[in-house]
């Protein structure tokens, strides 16, 4: 199976500002197009996937109820525009734990590709952060970067939001539909 691994916070809704976090339902904020990209590439024949360090929980700022409420508003959204996620994965984690979940190491994307038998070179992991390219690189998946590109970034492609990602990501397979036909 393909699929596409996201980040949450900047790929999907609104960042907190650096140093607070998303801790309400209320304090979520999708961002625009994010909704519709997941269910088009669904429809696709991508699996869909959340992988989401949520440092804020060991912290004391969110609570894992808050953190559930988020997280079913958001499979809520995905469905009504006629999109699935299959699993949202989280590291509750904060640095200092040394968890073998949180970004950049991969083992929220490793326990999703032993989970459903995901065949990672055809699967993309997209996020804001190097921290989500690298685990994206470690787990053997191709990696989008959402924001301006920078040089210190290893994505093996760039896009300004998860719309426009949406979009190159179903160039590319119609460009190897096409291709496997021309042959």
């Amino acid at each position: 199976m393909r699929a596409i691994l996201l980040d949450r916070d900047g790929v999907i809704n609104r960042k907190a500002p650096a140093g607070e976090y998303i801790s309400t339902l209320a304090q979520f904020r999708l961002l625009p197009g994010a909704v519709e990209a997941m269910a088009a590439l669904g429809r696709s024949g991508f699996e869909i996937f959340v992988v989401t360090n949520q440092r804020g929980v060991a912290r004391g700022r969110v609570s894992r109820w808050q953190l559930e409420r988020m997280h079913d508003s958001l499979i809520e959204a995905v469905e009504c525009a006629g999109g699935h996620i299959r699993q949202i994965y989280v590291c509750p984690h904060d640095d200092s734990d040394a968890c073998a979940c949180r970004k950049p190491k991969a083992g929220m994307l490793l326990q999703a590709i032993r989970d459903y038998q995901i065949e990672p070179a055809r699967s993309w992991m997209i996020g804001d952060s190097a921290c989500d390219m690298l685990a994206g690189k470690a787990a053997g998946c191709r990696t989008l970067f959402i924001g301006a590109p920078e040089s210190s970034v290893p994505a093996d492609a760039c896009a300004e939001s998860l719309r426009s990602a949406a979009e190159m990501i179903q160039t590319v397979l119609h460009r190897q539909v096409s291709m496997t036909h021309d042959l």
